[in-house]
């Protein structure tokens, strides 16, 4: 029996080494093949950058004639062939392969000049859909496909997003005019700088618009003909048979656009939440509840809302739909990630704004909060009692007054045919700006620095007089 049991010992141990080897082997194998596949990708990045800098038109690091369209400041730089260009080129700070791409499509031998000018604004459209990829504070789409793709696929409408995000900053420029934030943009900055980045209602306010801007837009241009892709919308019951607006593409390609950045981040993220929301409720502020009137030959034929059949769907104008979403802004909800059952905050529906942290007073003039220029130097109004007002919009500074000369269009005409003849009339008008405090005087945005220039020569001019 003591040997039957050691014999049966031993077995076991056997199968147990046996078994660890395999495992060793297994892991070795694992590594091995890790291993082949990291040298293979280096091959391929040093093979990538052999074709770069060798094929084309010229041997590496040799000059080769520049692309028709390239001006003058561009020819200074450096020339280096690029593989299948006929005139390809380099620039140390861009991306070779790309530059490269350019120049070969849009500089065939047989392509006219003009057209060659053509094809290169629209390849340099891809570029900056590419950087926008990288880089956007708010917003991009066809929920799938990346950014990038979508530029590839659709290099056409980016021009109507372009005009998108135009309309976008204009409406959000003018429905904030008179709040301490009033969507202030510079060029050395992303759009309305760190403010999106928060998870504040003025973020929710931007989002909702970008969305809304870019649906608009689209379906603008979709209407128009601009786009082959699409046209007017001809399957709406009972309206014109010349078409409607074409809103059904216009909002898919915003929620695939625009979405996409949020999407990537994951659903679990609450800013991502937030802003998928926000989107999605400025989005249907476009949509037409009923076929609005037009005119057909002259004539108003669309008396009474949805009864007659001339009618067609046409989108509000994006004034009407700013002024819905800034509605929504001022009544928006504050939301935390929760779990089931659990509410500390009143209930949102689809169509409401929600943001995730109260904003900041937007008083002072903040540098590490690119956005945040402060109201110092504002204009304001002394007799209103709104956010408006000289009390709230300075934030206890005081403010200070000055006469301003103010020119106007008066003693308008009409002349026959067609054009209006008016008179510039001058006249004295009063200005309230909000004053400097002693904290931020050296600190503030360019235009408070003059105001507070303005406050201290009238001092000294005081102080003089009383001398």
């Amino acid at each position: 029996r003591k040997k039957k049991t050691h014999i049966k010992k031993k077995k076991k141990k056997k199968k147990k080494k046996k078994k660890k080897k395999k495992k060793k082997k297994k892991k070795k194998k694992k590594k091995k093949k890790k291993k082949k596949k990291k040298k293979k990708k280096k091959k391929k990045k040093k093979k990538k950058k052999k074709k770069v800098a060798e094929g084309g038109t010229g041997e590496p690091g040799t000059l080769c004639a520049p692309p028709r369209w390239m001006s003058p400041w561009m020819r200074d730089d450096g020339l280096t062939a690029l593989p299948g260009a006929r005139s390809c080129f380099f620039f140390p700070s861009r991306p070779p392969v790309l530059l490269g791409i350019i120049s070969a499509l849009c500089d065939p031998p047989d392509l006219p000049l003009e057209m060659s000018e053509e094809c290169v604004l629209r390849c340099v459209l891809m570029l900056c859909c590419a950087l926008l990829s990288a880089n956007a504070s708010n917003w991009l789409y066809l929920a799938k496909l990346s950014s990038v793709q979508i530029c590839k696929r659709s290099v056409e409408v980016m021009d109507a997003v372009r005009r998108g995000a135009q309309l976008a900053i204009d409406e959000c420029q003018f429905q904030f005019r008179n709040r301490r934030w009033n969507c202030s943009t510079l060029e050395t900055m992303p759009v309305f700088g760190k403010i999106v980045t928060q998870g504040t209602r003025e973020a929710a306010f931007v989002y909702a618009i970008s969305a809304a801007s870019v649906a608009f837009a689209v379906t603008r241009a979709c209407s128009s003909g601009e786009l082959e892709k699409c046209g007017c919308d001809h399957n709406v019951h009972g309206v014109s048979p010349e078409g409607s607006d074409n809103i059904a593409y216009g909002v898919a390609f915003s929620q695939s656009f625009v979405d996409v950045r949020e999407r990537s981040k994951g659903q679990s993220s609450n800013r991502a939440l937030m802003n998928l929301h926000n989107n999605e409720a400025g989005r249907k502020v476009n949509l037409p509840s009923c076929p609005t009137c037009v005119w057909s030959a002259n004539v108003t034929v669309c008396p009474a809302p949805c009864e007659v059949k001339t009618c067609w769907k046409a989108m509000p104008p994006f004034r009407k739909v700013g002024n819905v979403i800034k509605e929504k802004f001022d009544g928006a909800t504050e939301v935390e990630q929760r779990k089931a059952g659990t509410t500390k905050f009143k209930p949102h529906t689809d169509e409401d704004l929600v943001y995730l942290e109260p904003s900041p007073d937007f008083c002072d003039h903040d540098p590490k909060m690119p956005g945040m220029f402060g109201t110092v130097g504002r204009q304001c109004n002394r007799t209103s009692k709104a956010i408006d007002g000289c009390e709230l919009m300075c934030c206890g500074r005081g403010f200070q007054t000055q006469e301003v000369e103010v020119v106007d269009r008066c003693s308008c005409k009409f002349h026959w045919c067609c054009y209006v003849k008016c008179k510039q009339c001058r006249k004295m008008v009063e200005m309230h700006t909000c004053r400097t405090s002693s904290r931020d005087k050296w600190m503030c945005f360019p235009r408070c620095w003059e105001a507070g220039l303005l406050e201290e020569q009238k001092a000294a001019a005081q102080v003089s007089e009383t001398a």
